[in-house]
């Protein structure tokens, strides 16, 4: 008979342990073990060591949360082989452990080693020689754990499969001196297939070799360090033919992380020069441009002091072969302007939010942006651009004409040229916050796709003009448009009233008149009509607007309205079932090019794991696996918990989960609208070619929303999952499956319209047909 119950000897008293890893007389090939308590995780006598062992025997994969119990010591006395174990990950476990090559023999098949925050101080030298087929090695957050110790241990490193590297947060502890990075770490990963490299957050200070020899490197991340050493060995990323992303976060800047890492003033390091990394041309001497790679898509250096970099942004900056996408600067610092940018010719994303300067004038030039053509979206408050003149402000993005979302918030304006955006047909999100703005008079028709304008906060604000109004209205013939005013001290005048009555624009206000505040909203009539009686009586050209409720035209120009507004709705939404928690598929599928892998990516904050993973995930995998009978159980869902791999950089990790599934759902709660990752993941899915279905944890007032939650809210699909405290046990769980029905339904829909839309245009690459049992 299997064994089911086990006894466990601790200290000195026997407790009854049942076996997650056992099911219905049949091993599982994973063990996930969740909250472990110190009873479960000690095993400290011959007995229980055997038992650990059966516990092992059989098992692919074994995944340990101690959370801070002692887990580590007990598997280090295992006496056994495990050649079976594929995947060993245990976090968070405490006591001082000294990780040693006989421990790793034990499991000779490891494709995955995760010890990440477990009080690792040591690791034998050479431990990993056996693991020769070893694709993941993270061994971060581990304090103690100094670089030399863990370079050594990668001495005679065999697995030539390994392919991500994770030591982030290793060797910060504040009696360590600064870590040096030399010729032997880069030598033992010489014959890996290293593509992901991170060493973010060690007390790093010198860099002695050249990067040259990792070949096959996609993804470094350099955050939190404070590397200077030798010039010439730290540019040789530059000539990794395969690199992608590469991000210096914090380098070298104020600590936001580790305590141990710090800015500091510029060292001797930075003078001393070494043999062992030899020169190569990286600018051309005939254009004056920085030598790039194809490969490089994007680079981050957020919260940098930009003087200290190898990268002079005081002067044109130009890169040759230069394929960038994504370039972020934000919260950054620098003691010059930030001269024009040539050669990013294929940039999309631009992220210079926040600046710092130690100068009083404004950190870019008007024309830095003029030769991004594919310029999608650009990210610039708090960059005291009030200090250009109009003439300079109309030059800001004249010459991107692709330009999507534009973000100028916090910035001084007093106004804005009437004409600034004439050449930005495509803008969609327009966020002007928060400056100081006395009137709008922005002449916005040319552009014609707006969805959302934000104007909150400028606390100055009295006044609509005429051409902001009249452009307004043009943009509304075509589309809908969120215009947000809260937070203004507006009054209550005729211009402002139209612009809340004008058919297709959504918004809410309050204004002043006669030293009272009225709320204006387009869905309050009375209130309106009194306000217009109050303000327009004067005026004849709103005359229209104030016949009072009663008389027969008012009646007829108000059912007119009515039968418009739902006309326009219908066409808007497709309303499948009723209720006022959903409204269902988009008739339009964007077309796709190239077919996906995965069926959902869901984004979701950390905050809201637990609800996803136990309740969201496993209930929306099983609706999908019956509905979707022929697809690969295994690319259902993509999820952080469950196929993103440690190591590679959450950025490309969520474009990449974007990009290769056929629809993202967003579980939208409070903490999701204040993260500013959750803000990326939107961002970047509304830019994506891909269907984006929000699911909201909770009702949310639309007034209260901005930006891209603004746009996504009035134009997506939209779900909410039932309160627990207005309904039952019993309705709840039906309204809950109700729910999961609607979102699997409309997950269907998207994939068979994308399908039906690659065999109409002649795409050879599907090779198989989503059967439904719908």
């Amino acid at each position: 008979m299997l064994l089911k119950t086990v006894f466990i000897s601790f200290l000195g008293i026997s407790t009854v342990l049942l076996l997650p890893c056992f099911q219905g007389g049949n091993k599982l090939s994973g063990c996930i073990c969740e909250k472990l308590t110190s009873v479960i995780c000690s095993w400290n006598s011959s007995v229980s060591m055997s038992i650990a062992d059966i516990r092992l025997n059989g098992l692919h994969s074994l995944t340990i949360n101690a959370n801070g119990t002692s887990v580590l010591p007990g598997l280090i006395s295992l006496g056994k082989f495990h050649q079976e174990l594929l995947v060993l990950d245990i976090m968070h476990s405490s006591g001082s452990v000294n990780i040693t090559y006989s421990f790793l023999a034990l499991f000779p098949n490891l494709r995955q080693i995760r010890l990440h925050h477990c009080d690792i101080v040591g690791i034998e030298d050479a431990a990993f020689r056996d693991n020769e087929h070893l694709e993941v090695l993270d061994v971060s957050g581990n304090t103690y754990l100094t670089f030399e110790t863990l370079s050594g241990s990668l001495r005679n490193l065999s697995s030539v499969a390994l392919k991500v590297l994770n030591i982030s947060g290793i060797h910060t502890a504040k009696p360590f001196p600064g870590a040096v990075i030399k010729h032997p770490f880069m030598n033992y990963l010489r014959n890996t297939s290293l593509e992901i490299l991170d060493i973010s957050w060690i007390y790093a200070t010198e860099i002695r070799d050249d990067f040259g020899a990792l070949s096959s490197l996609r993804v470094m991340n350099m955050s939190g360090t404070d590397i200077l050493g030798d010039w010439a060995c730290l540019i040789t990323f530059l000539k990794l033919k395969s690199l992608s992303f590469f991000v210096i976060d914090n380098w070298p800047s104020i600590s936001q992380g580790y305590e141990s890492i710090s800015w500091t003033p510029i060292s001797h390091h930075i003078l001393r020069r070494t043999n062992q990394c030899s020169l190569f041309p990286i600018y051309n001497s005939s254009t004056g441009c920085i030598i790039t790679q194809p490969s490089f898509r994007t680079i981050h250096v957020r919260n940098t002091y930009l003087d200290r970099l190898f990268w002079d942004f005081n002067s044109n900056t130009c890169t040759q072969n230069n394929n960038f996408v994504n370039f972020i600067l934000s919260g950054s610092k620098t003691s010059r302007q930030i001269q024009g940018f040539r050669g990013f010719h294929s940039l999309r994303y631009f992220d210079l939010a926040y600046l710092r300067s130690d100068y009083d004038g404004v950190p870019i030039v008007a024309n830095a942006f003029q030769d991004m053509p594919s310029l999608e979206i650009l990210i610039i408050p708090g960059a005291k651009l009030h200090l250009m003149s109009n003439e300079e402000l109309k030059k800001l993005v004249l010459n991107n004409p692709r330009l999507r979302i534009l973000d100028i918030a916090d910035n001084g304006f007093i106004n804005l040229p009437g004409e600034m955006f004439k050449m930005n047909a495509n803008l969609e999100i327009l966020n002007i916050s928060s400056n100081k703005i006395h009137e709008i008079d922005l002449d916005l028709s040319y552009s014609t796709e707006l969805r959302v304008i934000d104007l909150r906060n400028n606390l100055v604000m009295e006044t609509i003009s005429d051409a902001f109004l009249k452009s307004v209205a043009k943009i509304t013939e075509m589309t809908h448009l969120d215009i947000i005013l809260s937070g203004n001290n507006l009054k209550c005048d005729c211009n402002l009233l139209q612009l809340v009555s004008i058919f297709n624009v959504s918004t809410s206000a309050e204004c002043n008149l006669n030293s009272e505040n009225h709320l204006i909203d387009t869905n309050k009539n009375d209130s309106l009509s009194s306000l217009l009686k109050e303000a327009c009586k004067s005026e004849q050209k709103l005359d229209l607007l104030i016949i009072i409720g009663g008389s027969s035209l008012f009646v007829l120009i108000s059912g007119l309205i009515a039968v418009c507004c739902f006309i326009q709705f219908c066409r808007r939404r497709k309303l499948q079932n009723p209720g006022d928690w959903i409204i269902t598929l988009a008739e339009n599928t964007p077309k796709r090019d190239h077919v996906p892998t995965f069926i959902v990516f869901l984004a979701y904050c950390s905050h809201n794991s637990s609800f996803v993973m136990n309740t969201l995930y496993p209930r929306l995998n099983k609706k999908l696996m019956t509905l979707l009978n022929q697809h690969d159980k295994e690319k259902l869902i993509i999820a952080y918990d469950k196929k993103f791999l440690a190591g590679e950089a959450i950025d490309v990790l969520i474009h990449q989960a974007i990009e290769n599934s056929y629809v993202t759902v967003a579980v939208i709660s409070d903490e999701f609208l204040k993260s500013s990752w959750c803000s990326f993941e939107v961002k970047m899915a509304y830019t994506s070619n891909v269907p984006l279905i929000p699911l909201y944890l909770n009702k949310c007032n639309p007034d209260n929303l901005s930006g891209i939650f603004k746009l996504l809210y009035n134009t997506r699909v939209r779900l909410l999952w039932p309160d627990s405290k207005d309904l039952g046990r019993h309705d709840l769980t039906k309204q809950e499956e109700k729910v999961i029905d609607v979102l699997c339904n409309n997950v269907i829909a998207y994939v068979t319209q994308t399908k039906q839309q690659d065999i109409n245009n002649g795409n050879n690459d599907i090779n198989e047909e989503i059967e439904t049992q719908m």
